[in-house]
Formats: C-alpha cells, sequence, structure tokens
C-alpha cells in the first residue's frame, strides 16, 4: 500500500515557499514508486517527481498534484578511465569532489546549484550558453511502463534546458554513466565557481535559478526593474534581481508574487509576438 499522506512544507522547492500538499510520498525502491505511479493512475491524479526542488514552482497554496520524493540510495561506482556510474538521487556536489579530486574535467559549473544528478540530467543542466551536463554523460538509465531502459547520449531527445525527461514523470531516471577527460587542476574549480556565484548571483534570498528556457532579452531587461524594490514591500517580498538578467529572488511563504512575475513577462512578450517559456516546472 502506497504510504501516501497530507503535509505542510516549505522545504520542497528553492524558493522556501509554504504550501498544503495533500498527497505526499517517499520512495526508496523502484518497486515502492511503481506503487505510487499505479496509484495515480487509478486515482486520476499527476504525479511529480522531486529531487531537491531547484527547478521547481508551486503555483498555488494548496498542491493536489502526487509530490513523489526521490529516495532512492545515492551511490556512485567508479568504473575506471574516467568514467562513473551515478545514481539518480547522488548529489551533483559528491560527483564534482570526486573529478577534483581525481584532477578530471567535470561540470564545475554546477558547483552551486543545490540539484540531484537525475534532476540534473532531466533539466539538461548547464550553462545559460554554451555547455551542458551532457557533455560528459554516456548514457542514462530509466524506467517506463514498468521497464527498465537505458538511452545512449546521442539518442536522448533533448534541447536547451530540455530533455526527454523534463515535465515527463512517468519516466524515472535511475542512473547514468558520465565520463570525465584527464585535466591538471591547479586550484580548486568547485571553490572558483561558488565565489564567482557569490559576486555575480544574487543569492541573499531564496531562488530557483534561470526562470526562463527562452525570452527576449531586451524586453527582460526593461522590465525586470518593476516592482522597484518589491523584495522590500510589504505582503509581496519578491523581485527580480538586479545582478542577473533571469533570476527572481523570493522572501515569501506564498508562491503568488513570482507567479504574477512570470505571467507578467510572458503577458508583454505576447504583446511583441514573442515568447518567454520557463524552466521553472509548475506544479499545481
Amino acid at each position: 500500500m502506497a504510504d501516501i499522506r497530507a503535509i505542510q512544507s516549505e522545504r520542497l522547492s528553492t524558493f522556501r515557499t509554504q504550501h498544503d500538499f495533500q498527497f505526499y510520498g517517499e520512495f526508496q525502491t523502484v518497486e515502492e514508486f511503481l506503487e505510487f505511479q499505479r496509484w495515480a493512475s487509478a486515482n486520476s491524479h499527476r504525479l511529480y517527481i522531486l529531487g531537491n526542488g531547484s527547478n521547481t514552482l508551486y503555483t498555488r497554496r494548496r498542491i493536489r498534484t502526487l509530490i513523489l520524493k526521490n529516495r532512492l540510495d545515492a551511490w556512485m561506482n567508479d568504473l575506471g578511465e574516467g568514467r562513473l556510474e551515478c545514481s539518480s538521487s547522488l548529489p551533483v556536489m559528491r560527483i564534482l569532489k570526486h573529478c577534483e579530486a581525481s584532477n578530471l574535467d567535470s561540470f564545475y559549473y554546477l558547483a552551486s546549484v543545490p540539484a540531484t544528478f537525475g534532476g540534473a540530467l532531466a533539466m539538461n543542466a548547464g550553462l545559460g550558453v554554451g555547455g551542458t551536463i551532457y557533455d560528459f554523460v554516456e548514457s542514462v538509465t530509466y524506467i517506463e511502463d514498468g521497464r527498465i531502459l537505458t538511452v545512449r547520449c546521442e539518442d536522448l531527445e533533448r534541447a536547451h534546458r530540455k530533455t526527454m525527461f523534463t515535465g515527463v514523470h512517468d519516466r524515472l531516471i535511475i542512473s547514468g554513466i558520465v565520463k570525465f577527460p584527464s585535466r591538471p587542476l591547479e586550484s580548486s574549480e568547485i571553490r572558483k565557481r561558488i565565489e564567482w556565484c557569490h559576486s555575480h548571483q544574487d543569492i541573499r534570498f531564496p531562488n530557483c535559478g534561470s526562470v526562463f528556457r527562452t525570452y527576449t532579452p531586451w524586453i527582460l531587461r526593461r522590465i525586470r526593474g518593476l516592482p522597484v524594490a518589491g523584495i522590500k514591500y510589504p505582503f509581496f517580498h519578491t523581485q527580480f534581481t538586479r545582478k542577473v538578467n533571469n533570476w527572481i529572488i523570493c522572501n515569501n511563504r506564498s508562491s503568488w508574487p513570482i507567479v504574477c512575475l512570470i505571467r507578467f513577462v510572458q503577458g508583454i512578450h505576447r504583446l511583441f509576438g514573442k515568447r518567454a517559456e520557463t524552466e521553472l516546472i509548475e506544479v499545481d
């Protein structure tokens, strides 16, 4: 019997907004996940697989989607010659620390992202322009329709900040194999990235990183200053950060100001015949 319960929490998204989750469960095995999946199908409920919530926006106070926390064992197998097999629940930082200690190149630009390996794979995490995690991926193993499947990197459907797993929660990433080339490191790449983030990104308040996958830069630059000092407004406490073009910071227990800012940006884009598509996954 799937252990589904109602909880109230502000820890299921890095925006740290508080919500009443009507249906919440945690799975530690593939069999438990399949049990939750059968329950969702039988009761006509959407389900959402949660890693660390680094790309998640809950759009309502009361959430009726079945939220499943991925608690699969976090493991990493060293296959030799720079190859690692990692579970989806493994924090990205553990991979980076191993690479740094072994003088290997890696996706060090993710050192500032509180993501799991599976979450980073699902959203094709990477730089705004340039490299992504898939520069190092050989294959991904996942479960779909009760079958365990493995897809090679070259056969995996993906685009900018998007893959065949993004928002498709009938597919559970179990693990992946990555390969890192040797690279002499004169200093800590992890520390350099974190120091860069402190200088160039706004981490004073909760945020989920980049908000939009596609947008028109000049439009966003002209409107992201509204509302002025919104982080200080009573009952709002939310704004686009002034440091980065595409980040929202929030010090509000409610997510409605975030949703308002996103819809405002999307509306202005439509007025100009443009499109603004979020890379956040919206859950209600």
